[in-house]
């Protein structure tokens, strides 16, 4: 999608836009939702492209070493890479936490306990040992803060989410086998 040529600009792949490291600059703040008025159609395929590459490589936590691989891959000049990747570099935190913000994504579990506790005595019952399980899980959200998700239940209950949960990773495999 981009190619760089000569001078001490960029050239937009095919385009013959010249862009320099400040139009660059204004392709990342556009892609952190900065709306500015574009140019003609040529720079707006450039800006595209760019603004798509970075937000990509911001999504899938792109080291800046491999989005300047893949930079130096799609045609660009190392200078040209090198200044990009920079850019990249610098802005890699605010674009992941405005696609934290803008995208939705189950939180991460992290880890589980569990307490098991018996019910000795009820309003109607005097004497009902019955066991009841407390779970909480430990998660982490896209933005990096912890939340725990607690819940109560009876052993017939927990029985029926392990159960659930064993089928699941079954069909995964399944799944992933047929691949």
């Amino acid at each position: 999608v981009l190619d760089g040529l000569g001078g001490g600009d960029m050239v937009g792949w095919g385009t013959g836009v010249s862009v320099g490291e400040e139009e660059v600059r204004r392709i990342v703040r556009r892609a952190k939702g900065l709306r500015e008025q574009g140019g003609g159609q040529d720079e707006t395929q450039f800006s595209t492209g760019l603004t798509s590459a970075l937000l990509e490589a911001a999504k899938a936590d792109t080291l800046p070493a491999d989005f300047k691989a893949t930079l130096l891959d799609q045609g660009l000049t190392d200078d040209r890479a090198d200044l990009v990747a920079r850019i990249y570099e610098e802005e890699k935190t605010s674009l992941r936490k405005i696609l934290a913000r803008t995208q939705f994504t189950f939180p991460q579990l992290t880890g589980v306990t569990w307490r098991l506790d018996f019910v000795v005595k009820t309003k109607h019952v005097d004497h009902a040992i019955r066991p009841l399980f407390h779970v909480r899980f430990h998660t982490v959200k896209p933005d990096g803060s912890e939340e725990d998700i607690d819940f109560t239940c009876t052993e017939e209950e927990l029985s029926d989410l392990h159960d659930t949960l064993k089928q699941a990773c079954h069909q995964v495999t399944m799944a992933m086998n047929s691949l």
